[in-house]
């Protein structure tokens, strides 16, 4: 019941959590804010006493950067894919001349096999992180807990993903397609 209010609020913050002056560039800030937000509305929805909310934070932090660091390494196996099978550019003939001939990849394929490698690694390393991630959850939330943590980052993930990739001036929508309410503000004297 508290978890489409969860979606809401996370959604409607999203954008801030972005928004970094292009003067700053600092994404790793919004990176941050974003993933605060994330333990603390989960811990809050899990009902979580504070000594597992502090032990589970610590887990999602750490792995958070573990992902982080194997998705920087992912990146730079594809990176150097590209690099390596970048094709060269072969000047057109005149229209009665013979076909070309095909294009040539820059790389070799053994410099090609061992970026291979290192992409299939990064996989591994991906997959065995969140294996990790399960595990060192379950030292710490029972299993109905660990469950709706499960569910609840599945669906949050999928919808930040959705929202993300909507245009920024569509406007939010409930579970029925209808416009949200515009948020108020409620100032405390």
């Amino acid at each position: 019941m508290r978890f489409p209010i969860l979606l809401v609020f996370i959604l409607a913050l999203s954008p801030f959590a972005f928004a970094e002056h292009p003067s700053t560039g600092n994404p790793d800030r919004a990176r941050s804010r974003l993933l605060e937000l994330f333990i603390w509305k989960t811990s809050e929805e899990l009902s979580l006493p504070a000594d597992v909310e502090i032990k589970y934070g610590e887990i999602i932090r750490n792995m958070n950067e573990r992902r982080r660091v194997n998705g920087d390494r992912m990146e730079k196996a594809i990176a150097r894919l590209d690099e390596l099978t970048k094709v060269a550019d072969v000047a057109q003939p005149a229209a009665t001349a013979a076909p070309a001939p095909a294009p040539v990849a820059k790389g070799d394929n053994k410099a090609i096999n061992a970026a291979l490698d290192e992409y299939r690694k990064t996989l591994a390393e991906h997959q065995k992180l969140q294996n990790d991630e399960i595990n060192q959850l379950k030292a710490v939330l029972p299993p109905d807990k660990l469950a709706r943590y499960l569910v609840a980052k599945n669906v949050m993930t999928e919808k930040l993903k959705t929202y993300l990739s909507k245009p920024t001036d569509a406007p939010a929508k409930d579970k029925d397609g209808k416009p949200l309410a515009e948020p108020k503000v409620i100032e405390e004297k």
